[in-house]
């Protein structure tokens, strides 16, 4: 059995706590969203936890691909303190169909006695209407 100490110091079930967090974080919408100039104190308040609701996407358009990669840093930036450097890319060779699209977030994990670089691959389920998030690795 491990101790306090050893739970809190194990990296990889820590980066899968952090996995289970970043996928609920990620398949939770919004309830309210008003304009940061509205109400800036609702800007990075829980109410706001998730992801907004996008009712157009397509991923052919680069524009909308920029947009949808900027939203889902922006909110792990915001409701994710443990990671820092955050990037998101859509990876269009994990495509498996037209509806799919896969994505990969990469970030430093801080944790001690340094931050440890994770990488996480995230598929949108779209018949499912889930975002699934797996690590690919961590250094």
């Amino acid at each position: 059995m491990l101790s306090l100490i050893d739970k809190l110091t194990n990296t990889t079930d820590n980066i899968h706590a952090l996995e289970t967090d970043l996928q609920n974080l990620l398949n939770t919408h919004q309830l309210f969203f008003k304009s940061a100039n509205d109400y800036p104190e609702l800007s990075e308040s829980f109410i706001n936890y998730g992801l907004p609701t996008i009712k157009k996407f397509d991923k052919s358009n680069q524009n909308d691909c920029q947009k949808f990669q900027s939203i889902i840093k922006d909110i792990i930036e915001t409701y994710e303190p443990r990671l820092k450097n955050v990037q998101v890319s859509i990876d269009s060779e994990k495509e498996t169909n037209a509806l799919s699209l896969s994505f990969n977030i990469h970030a430093d994990y801080l944790t001690s006695p340094e931050p440890v670089a994770v990488n996480f691959n995230s598929m949108i389920e779209p018949m499912a209407n889930k975002i699934k998030v797996m690590e690919i690795n961590h250094e």
